[in-house]
């Protein structure tokens, strides 16, 4: 069932409640956001090149949109946020309607220490596209850590409601639970994503501290012990992140969606990850690591 019910009441007046107003940048000529070129020393000289295309490319008409969006996904998906940023607060300046850039601005902002600000994003995303299911865990998991416990529940029900099988939804579930410290809770909840999903390494730091504030420390130290032997994931996977792997040019990052692909089992595109990631540095042993699990991964696939 897709999620209308953010068009009534409640969640417009906890979003009002949460977020901070600030001036949309509406008002903002495009190429006046953009920064210079940051220093690119050492880095790949195809990035350079395409960097310096697209700031070329800004100054003619009928390619300035498309040049901004290259400029906006090169700068995030290199570690340029601060670029990335004003990139994307000129195309959404442009594009008022499209729940994209607020979106991939509140991504930005996930480490920021006001989530308020974090929050005003997703909201603004989800007004924009109410269907987008992912942007309500995102913006619940904004209000769990400005500590809004009740706002924060609501929006994880509507990512269940847009995901019933979401095994993240159910972790963050847990997590309001915990910081409620209704203990019987957060055990059926983090119980609940393992079922869904065992190999999620959030479970196996959570679960078994549950289990201990239930006196449980057979099943504690249980957990512990088939967590060891798993190959966790930590990295929740979001399809609207995905085009960002054609513009990366850093290793460690490709590296990191390599693992994701694996995880989703897309060997095809986690070998690719890996190729582009060991070209960039032969000595990464890391990704040589990933590699060597990969092929063994592969290898055990039944024949087509």
């Amino acid at each position: 069932m897709l999620i209308s019910l953010v068009v009534m009441g409640g969640l417009s007046l906890m979003v009002r409640k949460f977020e901070r107003e600030a001036p949309r940048p509406f008002d903002r000529l495009i190429v006046e956001v953009l920064p210079e070129l940051p220093d690119l020393t050492g880095r790949p000289q195809e990035l350079i090149e395409r960097l310096e295309l697209a700031h070329g490319n800004l100054h003619v008409g009928e390619l300035q949109r498309e040049a901004l969006v290259e400029l906006a996904y090169l700068y995030h998906a290199n570690g340029f946020f601060s670029q990335a940023e004003s990139c994307y607060l000129g195309l959404e300046s442009f594009e008022t309607e499209n729940p994209r850039w607020p979106y991939l601005l509140g991504i930005l902002k996930l480490d920021r220490q006001d989530q308020a600000v974090t929050a005003t994003h997703f909201a603004r995303a989800i007004r924009l596209d109410p269907t987008h299911s992912l942007a309500y865990l995102r913006l619940g998991n904004a209000y769990l850590k400005g500590g809004l416990l009740e706002e924060a529940e609501t929006a994880f029900e509507y990512r269940l409601l847009g995901s019933p099988r979401d095994a993240w939804g159910r972790v963050a579930m847990g997590r309001v639970s915990i910081a409620r410290e209704d203990w019987s809770a957060a055990r059926d909840w983090l119980e609940q994503a393992k079922d869904q999903r065992p190999e999620l390494g959030i479970v196996y730091d959570l679960l078994p501290e549950v289990y201990l504030e239930t006196g449980d420390v057979e099943a504690a130290k249980s957990l512990r012990r088939e967590g060891e032997a798993l190959d966790l994931v930590y990295e929740m996977s979001d399809e609207h992140l995905l085009f960002l792997q054609d513009y990366c040019y850093d290793a460690d990052l490709l590296l990191r969606f390599a693992r994701e692909a694996r995880s989703q089992t897309d060997f095809d595109r986690a070998l690719e990850l890996l190729q582009r990631a060991v070209a960039l540095n032969l000595d990464n042993k890391d990704a040589l690591a990933e590699l060597e699990k990969l092929i063994v991964e592969i290898e055990g696939q039944p024949p087509n």
